[in-house]
């Protein structure tokens, strides 16, 4: 573990690589409905960080702050604060079609992890392409949303027919859980295709699976179209575009975390999200390992 300081005004001093992190308000309560503070928040990603930090790596990142905590106001930041000190990595994006640059802060390293959490971030929400090519995506994401009402099981069930046709596709599917009341399922794929390709890829291959299981998914946003289905979102492949990271925990009453799922468990139907917190996802990691690993290795998408 990182040496700390402590200077009896609920601050430490974290030394972290060859960097010197202060970290503030430790006591402040951030889930008062279960007592999480934000030194346990803090805590959970110095630990964390080995495991969660590949997935953040190289890709522009947008920070969203809870400074009170989960019942007070948040706020997005896309460009990085004036006071952020200057070992911070950065990335100079251009926003399409408006000639502005956006100056975004890249997490790569332990330093840098806790420093933004530290500014009240609770959620990591990384981009699908990297700084070397933004308009490439080298991740294609499944994103399952419920119906109000829903059982958590008939969104792993939905999950369960997208990842049989991904395999009859002779593509891996990754399964996560978003943290919230949903799935995401990850398809690591080459850095070669553009968002428009990858988006017309996947409406083909869920108009099929759709098809196939009528009645239990769907790829209409309006609630009307949506009554007893599972939405399967699309959207977010697009440029600029972020998706909460694996192993992030999420601004949502109990602390929960995105926690990467076996298919064995999606089988199953009996997982559930609310089991996965910051007090259970790193005793699951030393059991476990890395269930997420697989999102490495990219693949090329068959034709359809």
């Amino acid at each position: 573990m990182p040496s700390t300081a402590r200077d009896g005004r609920d601050r430490e001093r974290w030394i972290l690589g060859r960097r010197r992190v202060d970290v503030t308000r430790l006591r402040k309560i951030y889930w008062p409905e279960s007592g999480f503070t934000k030194g346990d928040l803090l805590r959970y990603y110095r630990a964390v960080a080995p495991v969660l930090l590949p997935y953040m790596e190289d890709r522009p990142f947008i920070m969203r702050a809870w400074p009170d905590g989960i019942e007070g106001g948040s706020f997005y930041r896309w460009r990085v604060p004036a006071y952020a000190p200057t070992w911070l990595e950065r990335f100079r994006y251009r926003v399409h079609g408006t000639g502005r640059v956006a100056e975004m802060l890249v997490v790569d390293d332990p330093a840098e992890l806790v420093w933004v959490a530290n500014q009240g971030v609770i959620e990591m929400h990384p981009w699908t392409s990297t700084i070397r090519r933004p308009a490439r995506p080298t991740w294609m994401v499944f994103d399952l949303d419920p119906a109000p009402g829903l059982p958590f099981a008939e969104i792993l069930r939905v999950a369960r027919r997208i990842g049989d046709a991904l395999e009859a596709a002779g593509l891996p599917g990754v399964p996560k859980t978003t943290g919230s009341r949903g799935v995401h399922i990850f398809v690591p794929i080459e850095q070669r295709y553009t968002f428009e390709t990858v988006r017309g890829w996947l409406k083909e291959f869920l108009r099929r699976v759709a098809a196939a299981h009528p009645g239990e998914l769907t790829l209409d946003k309006h609630l009307a179209g949506r009554a007893g289905k599972v939405l399967v979102d699309y959207a977010q492949n697009a440029e600029a575009k972020s998706i909460v990271a694996p192993y992030s925990v999420r601004a949502k009453p109990g602390a929960p975390v995105s926690t990467p799922l076996t298919w064995r468990e999606i089988s199953s139907g009996r997982v559930r999200p609310e089991e996965f917190t910051i007090e259970t996802v790193l005793a699951r990691l030393e059991r476990r390992g890395d269930l997420f690993a697989a999102v490495r290795r990219p693949t090329r998408l068959p034709t359809l």
